[in-house]
């Protein structure tokens, strides 16, 4: 999910999950609906090649990044959905979903090496009641990087580590196998769109292990929908939990912990055009995991 216009260099297409997929090439037979976001490859499975994600894996997949830092405003549990409407016109109403506020202090936070909220400040605790439904405010820059290491036909091994690369549309990450070490690079989100169209949203999207998650780019007020590139200043994601498993409030409980993964998840690379090797990374979805004591 481009949602950064240095894909459309090299895409025909392309879709995010959460937070800026900016690499991940779609057939122009798949509707963004149907799209699944695949685990790449471990080392231990054998099927970490350039020839398995090609062709099983449509030339993309999500690994666990090295960094992934953010900016959370703010962070809530809704009783319903708080992204209404259908797809062209969707629209973000916290207030209508019955959601309630559990974070909403500006922090910044890297959530790979599980470190995920550990310097956020303490939430409010929710009301009792089950909530099926979460939202994220963020901003709509991230600072990442990240490798992986292909098997090549000889059976010898080699890795690609993230580069920070400029072009006329923007910061990306390029993916170099003649450095040692992954270097750090910007990312930024400010279209949710396919090939040359603009769009400030993405429709409800299955995430690997399961759950759905939707966006919104809004305007810096965090609430208004932003209706151009240069009115981006914040993503607001919404994630579905899995049917029959929502966050449960009692009156027994005594808090609520948030942790947001990006293991397996929050990192995507993508093949070059011609499927002959690793061209860019970029940041894929996190996935939020509550925890009720």
């Amino acid at each position: 999910m481009s949602f950064k216009s240095f894909t459309k260099k090299i895409l025909t297409k392309s879709i995010t999950g959460f937070g800026a997929i900016s690499f991940f090439v779609v057939p122009n037979a798949t509707k963004a609906s149907e799209l699944n976001m695949p685990v790449c490859p471990t080392v231990a499975s054998g099927n970490n090649t350039i020839n398995y994600i090609g062709s099983q894996q449509n030339g993309f997949c999500t690994l666990t990044p090295d960094k992934y830092e953010i900016t959370i405003h703010e962070m809530g549990l809704c009783t319903s959905h708080p992204i209404t409407g259908t797809t062209g016109s969707l629209v973000y109403d916290k207030a209508g979903a019955g959601c309630v506020t559990t974070m909403s202090t500006a922090t910044t936070v890297d959530l790979a090496g599980g470190n995920a909220l550990a310097n956020l400040p303490a939430g409010t605790r929710p009301p009792s009641n089950s909530y099926g439904y979460a939202y994220i405010l963020i901003s709509n820059t991230f600072k990442l990087k990240g490798s992986y290491t292909i098997k090549n036909a000889d059976n010898s091994t080699t890795t690609f580590y993230s580069k920070p690369e400029t072009d006329e549309w923007g910061a990306y990450g390029q993916a170099s196998n003649t450095i040692s070490a992954a270097q750090e690079h910007d990312e930024l989100l400010d279209d949710l769109g396919f090939g040359d169209t603009w769009s400030g949203e993405m429709s409800a999207q299955t995430m690997s292990g399961g759950g759905k998650v939707s966006a919104i780019l809004l305007k810096e007020d965090g609430s208004t929908k932003a209706t151009g590139k240069a009115e981006v200043k914040r993503l607001l994601g919404a994630f579905e939990a899995n049917s029959g498993s929502p966050v449960v409030i009692t009156d027994a409980s005594k808090g609520l912990e948030v942790s947001l993964v990006v293991t397996d998840t929050g990192y995507a690379l993508n093949l070059s055009d011609d499927g002959s090797t690793i061209e860019a990374f970029g940041s894929a979805p996190f996935k939020p995991i509550f925890t009720v004591f």
